[in-house]
């Protein structure tokens, strides 16, 4: 930013933002939202969700840094060099200071003995009470409590709560074996089998054992409420009938309430709005939202988008794609985090001659495998045309695999008689032993033609050393790219390029190695859930 850029934030700040209402004050009118904006311009950096309340002063804003979620509290006198950790807390009348006075020549006024400035590092999650001073050059620990009214004159260590004048060091916080760190209510609309149901499954398998107590909340059961009571978590029932159900909100507030829930996981607009607006009968709650979709939304839902998430703690798109959406539908982009899908990598791969014995298929023949639901957003119809195109490319003996279920399997049946593909598209059904096909197979094929956000069942087909053919769609992109080189996209809709890229794979045994050893190094570098699942859990504080 330039001179005039500058000098017309620090005339702007001064002159009006500094005086306008509390960030939080019902009639604010945006006020925080300006003053935010200013201090972006002026600091030397600021970080996301950076609060900065009325009546604080911090000269030019020179030297400044500040990090995520943190604030600047009512009538706060700070300068630079200053360094302020993530979500730091901060009361009223604050004092941070880096210059002082020297005093050591007793024929020169003090008010000439400027001395040198002196930084002060503050650590994230800290509480500086009201009325609190913090004098030149001092760090502030991680984790640290300083009282109301303390002079800080020294360096804190981490966890200590200190007070008095000076600061004196009372205790050091310290964990608390007999609590659970964290209380988290995950919620979904319809407990079913699908991917996202999938990412929910992990995501409470692995944290009720990193001493978090997880809960479970649903509107329609299936699979996944089955797995929750076969694990042990605490559900309820809840019925969701729409966005803007009050409810709902009221059921969940009450949930949260009783439970002393810390954060609520949402993975669907739905249940993410109703987690938000049960923060108005209970308060005490962080609401993130996991976005698994991938589609523009109406102007409507674009201004729902507006009014809403930007009360949401974090929200996490699971794919790049799906992120640019987000921001397209209304979404502030500060409040948007990219975290992949992920599996845990297997151990050793076995081709599985035994289960091609089992379902009957030749053992000369190349195995085309897919898992998709039977909807349009899928592509099958697509994909059994492409089929058909390879039919007549191709002399090698070769079966497709559709494994799943839903409302469009008769209507596929009936394409594929039409197209006499009976002998090489077999319809399987939902199955529970996909795993096992997988490492039947030799070839993995995504033909989703929208909504798709980042496919578990293509990274169960990489781990398994499958090369993948996938149309660019959503974020398939994320995982088959110039960096992975696991596999080949094609464009949706385009027959004769899916038949290609099918048939490459099928007779190109060197292009088919290369992709099938780059495939097991992608989930291992890329997508190894216990990593992703760590950065996930960084986003409920």
């Amino acid at each position: 930013m330039g001179r005039i850029g500058y000098a017309l934030s620090y005339v702007t700040y001064y002159f009006v933002a500094r005086h306008l209402p509390g960030s939080f004050a019902p009639y604010s009118l945006g006020s925080g939202k300006l003053r935010r904006f200013l201090a972006k311009r002026l600091f030397d950096s600021c970080g996301k969700n950076v609060t900065v309340e009325h009546g604080a002063f911090f000269g030019g804003g020179r030297g400044i840094k500040i990090g995520n979620n943190s604030a600047i509290g009512l009538n706060a006198r700070i300068s630079g060099p200053l360094e302020i950790g993530d979500d730091v807390m901060m009361g009223p009348n604050v004092s941070i200071y880096t210059q002082n006075h020297e005093t050591e020549n007793i024929y020169k006024p003090m008010r000439l003995q400027t001395a040198p400035k002196e930084k002060v590092t503050i650590g994230s999650d800290v509480w500086i009470g009201a009325n609190a001073t913090i004098l030149p050059g001092v760090t502030i620990g991680n984790g640290v409590i300083i009282g109301a009214g303390a002079v800080v004159t020294r360096d804190v260590p981490d966890f200590a709560v200190v007070g008095g004048v000076p600061a004196k060091v009372i205790k050091i916080r310290e964990e608390r074996k007999d609590l659970p760190k964290l209380k988290v209510l995950y919620l979904i609309n319809h407990a079913g089998k699908a991917g996202t149901e999938k990412y929910v499954y992990n995501l409470v398998k692995t944290f009720k054992d990193k001493d978090t107590k997880c809960y479970f909340a649903y509107s329609e059961p299936g699979l996944l409420s089955q797995q929750m009571e076969a694990m042990g978590i605490e559900s309820f029932r809840v019925e969701m009938k729409h966005p803007f159900d009050f409810k709902a909100a009221k059921a969940v507030a009450q949930i949260c309430r009783e439970n002393n829930i810390d954060v609520i996981h949402t993975q669907y607009p739905r249940e993410n709005y109703i987690a938000l607006l049960s923060r108005r009968y209970y308060s005490g709650t962080r609401v993130v939202y996991t976005c698994h979709l991938t589609l523009k939304t109406s102007f409507l839902w674009k201004i729902t988008n507006r009014i809403m998430t930007k009360n949401n703690h974090k929200i996490i798109s699971v794919c790049n794609n799906g992120k640019k959406l987000l921001i397209g539908n209304g979404v502030p982009e500060d409040k948007i985090d990219v975290v992949f899908n992920g599996i845990r990598p297997s151990r050793e791969i076995v081709k599985n001659t035994d289960k091609r014995k089992e379902l009957g298929i030749d053992p000369e023949a190349f195995v085309i495998t897919t898992l998709s639901r039977y909807h349009m957003a899928k592509g099958l119809d697509f994909f059994t045309d492409s089929v058909a195109k390879l039919k007549k490319m191709t002399d090698k003996k070769f079966v497709v695999l559709f494994l799943g279920d839903g409302e469009l399997f008769g209507e596929i049946k009936e394409q594929i008689a039409s197209l006499g593909l009976q002998n090489e598209i077999w319809q399987m059904g939902f199955r529970t032993d996909a795993a096992e096909i997988l490492s039947a197979s030799d070839l993995y094929v995504n033909s989703a033609k929208c909504y798709e956000a980042l496919s578990f069942a293509i990274l169960e087909a990489l781990d398994q050393a499958l090369p993948v053919v996938a149309t660019n769609v959503g974020g398939n992109g994320d995982i088959i790219n110039s960096e992975t080189n696991c596999g080949i996209l094609v464009e949706y809709g385009d027959t004769t390029a899916m038949a290609n890229a099918i048939c490459t794979m099928m007779h190109d045994e060197e292009k088919y190695n290369e992709f099938s050893a780059n495939a097991r190094r992608a989930i291992k570098e890329r997508f190894d859930l216990d990593i992703l699942l760590e950065e996930t859990y960084k986003k409920y504080f």
